[in-house]
């Protein structure tokens, strides 16, 4: 996904149970975080994150309509590589290679989600009629309101419709 980029975390284990504790371990949503709150997850443990940053420190305005901020979107997804030579079942491997799919779906969606809300409020200040007034916009406390809301109502819907290919882990998927 273009304006995209994707970064890992290691994680070592040679079954799931030693995974999962490497990934709980890795603690991103407090390495990373904080993570969004979710009901669903009152833990706030997170085996993968997504969050936007401003692609460039400063930038200028000569007229609203003329002036894009730009955004990147950060993808942290976990890194496992099994022990060779047998050391660990083909069960396993099938198993994170499922899990990983999952993840990469479920945060390619929020970074998409975020995306196209940076998108919109990037031709909202286009509209805007002085500099000043565009400044004002971008910093404005509510600005990520939406994006919040629109965060939330993705792990909303996968609470109403969990499967694999939309992003999430129903429960015992694979043994995770």
């Amino acid at each position: 996904m273009t304006n995209t980029e994707i970064q890992y975390f290691d994680v070592t284990g040679n079954t799931r149970a030693e995974i999962i504790r490497s990934l709980d371990a890795a603690n991103l949503c407090k390495v990373h975080g904080p993570c969004a709150a979710d009901p669903a997850n009152p833990t706030s443990t997170a085996w993968g994150l997504e969050w936007d940053v401003p692609a460039v420190s400063y930038y200028t305005c000569d007229a609203p309509a003329t002036t894009t901020v730009p955004y990147r979107e950060m993808v942290l997804l976990p890194r496992w590589s099994p022990r060779p030579l047998g050391g660990v079942t083909v069960d396993l491997v099938q198993a994170w290679n499922a899990l990983q799919q999952v993840l990469y779906v479920h945060e390619e969606t929020h970074a998409t989600i975020a995306i196209n809300d940076i998108n919109a409020l990037n031709a909202e200040a286009h509209q805007l009629a002085t500099c000043a007034a565009l400044f004002a916009f971008w910093e404005s406390p509510h600005l990520w309101d939406k994006l919040e809301k629109d965060q939330a109502a993705f792990h909303a819907r996968l609470r109403a419709d969990c499967r694999p290919e939309i992003g999430c882990i129903p429960a015992g998927y694979f043994g995770w």
